[in-house]
């Protein structure tokens, strides 16, 4: 077995590249006729050595960025795409399960919180598993664990079986959420690894417009559907059309390898070159792959610990988050993280009843709040729902696709300018935005102002994507599974937290909602100003 050597100080070189245009030339100065690698042995070489030495980091840049890597942003852009349909999906079949179901209103609010429940739970397992077993594997049992409990959800007889069923779609969608974007990160050097992860987000805005899209085409239809002669509801075919973005992702992972970064740290040299030289060839080179022998960079093998008790990995991986040297980029992250999807998360669960809410005071001059307190005074608290009402109200569903249409332009500029702008500062700059556009709503008596710094304030969950970009570079391979999947627990945690706490101040103090959600944002905004980097 090939063993794996880590860099010393003395080893550690720094070489400047002149630039060069032709890939063939890139490719010719990192491994010339003068260095014929050998496959890596135990011993030590020296600087006067023949063979060449490569890093991963090295190694995947001669390996380029081509097809290969656009279908792994395809896959896992599907499955991040995922993460968002099963969390959100609730929040669009909720009336009309309503009827089917004889939902009651603590029956509803289980069932929008049921997803968030099952992250905050299994997150933590995820990241461990996934950092002992491998970032593929993982993700191959999480999705196809998702796919299976979200088809179930779909032909539940009553609220209990379908409040589980989505609880356990959470527990899987926790690793779908996580993994994904280590693996992504993996495959990619660190010229356009920050690109990649960010660019990413913009399969979640797709997932935010594939909902609102296919609730207005299928539930617009009314409370039931024919199919082959059997009456459906259509929150169930609904359910049905949405889960089957899973079974897309399982497909996608069987062409894919594991992560090589994984591989290497884990001591599996051999496997690792081989999985370079497949990337290698998708791209499109055709010249021979060369590399022969691979180096670690600033990060111990965790080859021994594959072989440790699984109770002493858990503790193990949790404890080094909390060490010296990752306790602050531990707590930083979090807060960030928890800050994003409290104020992006938690408005946005409600912007569907503050629009319809607001709505019929469109040719008033009257602030947000004030139209908000209004409506809900005069709302009859016992109203009743007409389940033989086939007519649905789609105004929800149209502000909704709309405003997910702006999402996604926003992940895509962001993907775009990560590199020049770098991704502390792109965090910088939204959280400022979207933290003033917050307060700025306290005094917006327009509707149409109010609208478009309601749309700014939510694209302040674009941040999400920007947020994991960063951990992926601030913690080693051996913890960064766990830490993301930490990370992201934080969030969910803190997403169902903030629709509840934003929910009940709407009722008894409006205008607290929006100081509070500035200054969470703005709070993340000086937390950014200490992360380390452009």
């Amino acid at each position: 077995m090939e063993s794996v050597r880590k860099l010393s100080d003395d080893d550690k070189m720094i070489e400047i590249w002149p630039q060069i245009d032709d890939e063939n030339d890139v490719n010719d100065k990192l491994l010339n006729d003068n260095q014929k690698p050998q496959i890596m042995g135990a011993t030590r070489t020296g600087t006067n050595q023949k063979s060449r030495i490569f890093t991963l980091n090295e190694a995947l840049e001669y390996a380029g960025d081509g097809i290969f890597h656009k279908y792994l942003m395809f896959v896992c852009g599907i499955c991040m795409m995922g993460v968002i349909t099963e969390t959100l999906v609730v929040s669009y079949i909720v009336t009309s399960a309503e009827c089917d179901l004889s939902l009651t209103m603590t029956d509803k609010g289980l069932l929008t919180g049921a997803a968030f429940f099952g992250v905050v739970l299994s997150s933590h397992f995820w990241g461990i598993l996934s950092d002992a077993w491998g970032r593929r594997n993982v993700l191959r049992v999480a999705v196809l664990g998702c796919f299976a409990a979200s088809l179930c959800s779909c032909f539940s007889p009553n609220a209990a079986v379908l409040i589980v069923s989505r609880t356990c779609v959470g527990l899987f969608v926790a690793a779908n959420a996580a993994v994904s974007y280590a693996y992504l990160g993996e495959f990619h050097s660190d010229k356009t690894r920050a690109k990649a992860v960010t660019m990413s987000g913009v399969f979640m805005a797709f997932g935010m417009i594939y909902l609102p899209a296919l609730a207005w085409a299928i539930i617009s239809l009314g409370q039931n559907l024919v199919i082959f002669g059997v009456e459906i509801a259509t929150w169930r075919v609904y359910l049905t059309l949405v889960s089957l973005l899973n079974g897309l992702v399982l497909l996608g992972l069987a062409f894919l390898p594991e992560s090589p970064k994984f591989l290497l740290t884990k001591g599996r040299a051999r496997e690792t070159i081989e999985v370079l030289k497949k990337v290698y060839k998708w791209n499109g080179k055709e010249k021979d792959f060369n590399i022969r022998e691979l180096q670690l960079e600033d990060e111990e093998s965790n080859e021994k610990r594959a072989k440790q008790n699984p109770c002493l990995i858990v503790w193990t991986q949790t404890i080094a988050l909390f060490r010296r040297e990752h306790v602050v980029n531990t707590i930083k992250t979090c807060f960030l993280m928890a800050g994003i999807f409290f104020a992006s998360s938690g408005v946005y669960l409600w912007t569907p009843d503050i629009l319809n809410n607001i709505i019929q005071y469109k040719n008033q001059s009257i602030s947000t709040c004030d139209a908000l307190t209004m409506a809900y005074a005069s709302k009859n608290e016992s109203r009743i729902i007409d389940c033989n009402d086939q007519n649905i109200d789609t105004f929800p569903f149209i502000a909704a696709l709309g405003m997910s249409f702006v999402f996604a332009i926003c992940y895509f500029v962001n993907g775009l300018i990560v590199t020049s702008i770098g991704k502390r500062n792109l965090l910088i700059i939204w959280t400022t935005i979207c933290g003033l556009s917050s307060i700025i709503l306290i005094w917006s008596t327009d509707f149409y102002t109010i609208l478009t710094f309601l749309v700014i304030l939510l694209t302040s969950g674009c941040c999400g994507s920007i947020i994991s970009a960063i951990a992926i570079d601030l913690f080693p391979t051996s913890i960064k599974a766990m830490a993301l999947c930490l990370i992201l627990m934080c969030g969910r945690l803190f997403a169902g937290l903030g629709s509840n706490v934003i929910g009940y101040l709407l009722l008894i103090n409006c205008d607290s909602v929006f100081w509070m959600v500035g200054a969470v944002l703005l709070g993340c905004t000086f937390v950014g100003l200490t992360i380390p980097g452009p």
